[in-house]
């Protein structure tokens, strides 16, 4: 359940979230492109890292993806947001009353 932030010239934002099962617990990478596409992938199972593609979640438009560039920390709350909704807790994200709703106006 550890929150991180990225930081890359790849990426605009990144957050790792978890989701846990009676069998193992998952790590999830999920990052924002400059070229505005939001993914995701599995990052860690049971603590060892894993190499898997990454899964488009939606391509953001232009106006988006300049606010989020301008706006880290919007970006991230924003991805923890998508997290959320998919069923993963990620540290600092209880729920989606802080306005990371997994959408963008």
């Amino acid at each position: 359940m550890v929150f991180r932030a990225g930081r890359s010239s790849r990426v605009i934002a990144r957050v790792f979230s978890t989701y846990s099962t009676e069998y193992a617990e998952l790590t999830w990478e999920w990052v924002i492109r400059p070229d505005g596409q939001a993914c995701y992938r599995l990052h860690r199972l049971r603590g060892k890292r894993e190499h898997n593609p990454w899964q488009l979640v939606i391509q953001l438009g232009g106006a988006d993806l300049r606010a989020f560039a301008a706006d880290r920390a919007s970006a991230e709350a924003w991805l923890a947001g998508l997290a959320l909704e998919r069923g993963h807790r990620v540290a600092g994200y209880r729920d989606r009353d802080d306005g990371a709703d997994g959408r963008r106006g």
